[in-house]
Order: C-alpha cells, then sequence, then structure tokens
C-alpha cells in the first residue's frame, strides 16, 4: 500500500509531446483501492470534533452538517465555527472547499427560519448564498420539508415511464397480463419508493 504514494506522476499526451507531473493528490478514476482510500480519509472528518447540536453527514465525496441554533446568531456563529472546522480538516489534509458548491438551506419548517432573511454564515470569507431547495442522493429537499417538488419530479418521470412500458408491453405481449404486473414491480415500484422514508 504505501508504494501507491511514492514517485506518483501523471503523464498528459497531445499529439507528438508528452509533460510529466507529480502527482501528490488524489486517486485515478475508477481505480479498485480509490474508494477505499478516500473512505480511510473521509471518515477522519467524522472525528472533528463539533459543538452540541451540530452532526456532519457522509456519502461518498458529499457532506452534510446540520446545524441547530437557539437564534439566528447564534445559528450562524456555530455553522460558521464548524466550517472552519472542516476547512482546518482539509487543508491538513490537502483537499478544499467550494463555497459556490456549498448550499446552505435553511429549514423553515416551523416557521423560525425565513429564506427572505437566512443566517448569514461564512466559508472562506464566503458569504454562502441560501437556497431554498437542493438535491442529495436522489431526492430533493426543500427548506419546509414538504418534499412537494420531489414527488412531482417522481410523478412526472413515473407517467413518461409507465406509458413507454405499457406501450412495449401492450405490443408483444397483449396476452401476458401478470407481465404488466412484474414491470410495475421490477421498474415502476422501486423508483416511486426511493427515498419516500424521508418525508416521515
Amino acid at each position: 500500500m504505501s508504494d501507491y504514494f511514492l514517485n506518483r506522476k501523471v503523464v498528459f499526451f497531445y499529439d507528438t509531446d508528452q509533460w510529466t507531473f507529480r502527482a501528490e493528490r488524489g486517486v485515478p478514476q475508477g481505480s479498485c483501492s480509490g474508494p477505499f482510500l478516500w473512505n480511510v480519509v473521509l471518515d477522519t472528518a467524522l472525528d472533528v470534533g463539533l459543538p452540541e447540536g451540530c452532526f456532519l453527514q457522509a456519502f461518498a465525496d458529499d457532506l452534510v452538517l446540520v446545524v441547530r441554533g437557539l437564534s439566528l446568531e447564534h445559528l450562524a456563529e456555530r455553522a460558521t465555527l464548524v466550517l472552519q472546522k472542516l476547512i482546518a480538516w482539509g487543508a491538513l489534509h490537502k483537499l478544499t472547499f467550494n463555497p459556490s458548491k456549498t448550499i446552505l438551506l435553511p429549514i423553515t419548517y416551523g416557521g423560525r427560519l425565513s429564506l427572505t432573511d437566512p443566517p448569514v454564515i461564512t466559508m472562506n470569507s464566503t458569504v454562502l448564498q441560501a437556497s431554498g431547495g437542493c438535491r442529495y442522493l436522489g431526492v430533493w429537499w426543500d427548506s419546509g420539508l414538504t418534499f412537494s417538488k420531489h414527488f412531482k419530479r417522481v410523478r412526472r418521470r413515473v407517467d413518461v415511464l409507465s406509458y413507454r412500458l405499457s406501450m412495449v408491453a401492450s405490443r408483444f405481449f397483449t396476452r401476458r397480463a401478470k407481465l404488466f404486473f412484474r414491470i410495475y414491480k421490477g421498474a415502476l415500484e422501486p423508483y416511486i419508493l426511493y427515498g419516500g422514508t424521508v418525508s416521515h
């Protein structure tokens, strides 16, 4: 395993020319050991000491930080502090966070937060812009936790998919009624139910 990190080079070819660079970070796309090595590094982020009321969730290369606060100011102060800790952790591992790809989703359910007056949270001196929703792991989250956008998108997709599948099935398998049920169970139901438990 130690050889994996020694004398690594990236060679770039263009026409008859080639350039060689030292590889000091990252893993080859599609490598067998890449996901394991990334998990070894990312797992240490979960050990970063977080204040009470903060929770960090990781999946692949996505991090979700949940921060609770007693007031708008308390929430902003606590979230900025946690982000500073994560940025310091990243610097230790030669990783950086991009503020433009970081989404601030104030949970307005219950009326304590508002999208028109969100908490002012900074990341590397950049104020994060509040968003009314985002997609995470295939589920569309909205600030009110209604999941209406997610359900609407699923319904549109299922309508199109079921129509196309029914056209194919009715053309070639008109005498096999059970086929429609198998198609529903195998193709439509998993898509419909994916992420359904998040609304409970």
